[in-house]
C-alpha cells in the first residue's frame, strides 16, 4: 500500500469509558493502515490506531 496521510480539517475527541479522552487537534496528519468498509484505520504518531469514518471526508479530515 502506498504511503496515504489525511489531515483533520477538525478536531476529534475519543471518549472510552475509565479511560482520559484523547484529543487530536485540527491539522494532526494521521497514516491511513488500511481501507475498511465505510471507514480507514488510521495511526498517529505515537502508533495509536482507531477509524474514521470515510462519510466525514472533506468536513472532519482530507486525503493529502
Amino acid at each position: 500500500m502506498e504511503n496515504h496521510v489525511i489531515e483533520l480539517l477538525k478536531p476529534i475527541t475519543l471518549k472510552k469509558e475509565n479511560c482520559s479522552p484523547l484529543i487530536f487537534e485540527t491539522g494532526t496528519l494521521l497514516k491511513v493502515l488500511m481501507h475498511a468498509p465505510g471507514g480507514l484505520l488510521v495511526r498517529d504518531d505515537e502508533n495509536f490506531n482507531f477509524l474514521i469514518s470515510l462519510k466525514d471526508k472533506n468536513t472532519l479530515w482530507r486525503e493529502i
